[in-house]
Order: C-alpha cells, then sequence, then structure tokens
C-alpha cells in the first residue's frame, strides 16, 4: 500500500525547473527542441511547463547553444555527450536550490500537475521518478542537488543509462495511473 504524501508539499517552490535538451538527436535527423509541433517549437512547450512550475528555471544544451534567442537561461552541459543523465548532473550542479525537475523537451503536452505529484512523494537523497501507463518515464523525475556528486562519480565510470543509475539511487517510482484521478495519457506523448 502506498503511503499518502503530505498535500503541504504540493508545489515544488525549492526546485529548479531543468529543461534537457542537449541531445544529439541523431534518430530525428535535426535538433529535436527546435522541431514544430502545432505551429510551436518544441522546446516553447518546455519553457511554458518550466514556468508553470519552478520560479527558477534553467535550459542545458549539448555542444552548441541554439537557444540562445529563447527566453530562459541556458546552461552548456559540464561533461558533454552524456546524454540525459549528463543534462540532470549539469542541471544539479548549477541550481541555487536544493532539488531540479527535470523536464524533456519532447513531450509538448506533459502538465505541471505531473510535477507536483511527483513533488509529493519526495524522499531525501532519492530521484523521484514518474512511470506512466507505458513504463517508467526516466527524463520525467525530480532529482535531490545532494545526488550530484554520485552522479559525477557515475558518469565517470563510463555509467549513462539513466534507468540503471535510477535503479542503483533507488529512485521513488510514482505509478502516476494509480495515484492521479486526473491522470491523462497524453501526457506522455512523446515527439519523435
Amino acid at each position: 500500500m502506498r503511503r499518502m504524501p503530505n498535500l503541504a508539499d504540493k508545489k515544488l517552490r525549492d526546485g529548479t525547473a531543468a529543461i534537457i535538451a542537449g541531445g544529439k538527436s541523431s534518430r530525428f535527423g535535426e535538433p529535436k527542441a527546435l522541431a514544430r509541433f502545432q505551429s510551436r517549437e518544441l522546446v516553447d512547450y518546455a519553457i511554458d511547463l518550466a514556468r508553470s512550475i519552478s520560479n527558477h528555471r534553467i535550459l542545458i544544451y549539448g555542444e552548441e547553444n541554439i537557444f540562445a534567442k529563447k527566453n530562459v537561461e541556458c546552461i552548456p552541459d559540464l561533461i558533454p555527450n552524456f546524454g540525459p543523465l549528463g543534462g540532470i548532473y549539469t542541471a544539479l550542479k548549477h541550481a541555487a536550490t536544493p532539488w531540479i525537475a527535470a523536464l524533456p523537451c519532447d513531450m509538448p503536452y506533459l502538465a505541471p500537475e505531473v510535477y507536483e505529484t511527483l513533488a509529493l512523494y519526495r524522499s531525501e537523497n532519492r530521484p523521484i521518478v514518474a512511470v506512466s501507463h507505458k513504463g517508467v518515464e526516466s527524463i520525467v523525475s525530480i532529482w535531490p542537488k545532494s545526488l550530484a556528486g554520485r552522479i559525477e562519480d557515475t558518469l565517470r565510470e563510463g555509467k549513462l543509462a539513466i534507468h540503471t543509475v535510477l535503479g542503483e539511487f533507488e529512485a521513488v517510482e510514482t505509478v502516476l495511473p494509480e495515484v492521479m484521478p486526473n491522470y491523462q495519457e497524453k501526457w506522455f506523448l512523446n515527439i519523435n
């Protein structure tokens, strides 16, 4: 049986919304974050989501800042080419808050309620990750800043698979269809 969270902790007021947009988009063929979906660039949906969940917002990019004209602080990957986990590490090292909410740049329907729900299940020194109707959504997650050193060690060991690290760090898997009465499958539509 799942424990009921403390509703007073609902918002991520002590966190930074970190858009993870440093991927090479090799399967996509062009920078996915700048691809258009319903007349807007995908990254614009992520920026709007970031604004709705935190007053602290950053965008983590790879080797080239293609987001300079966006109204968000852009931070280069500290360790380039290390995938989403490298982006999360960069966000944790840069954030001035004790938590970061990792946001993918390719889920235009993702709702703030998802992060509000994840925040309810925060546990000291453990990441919290969304589980949708499709399974674990490894980037849709909240991470404590206290894990930055462990993630750096993991990256230096050559472990890049975020799902492996979530397991090693005993992530709190939050099964959203079970805990959110208003859960919507479309939130997890991934544009490929």
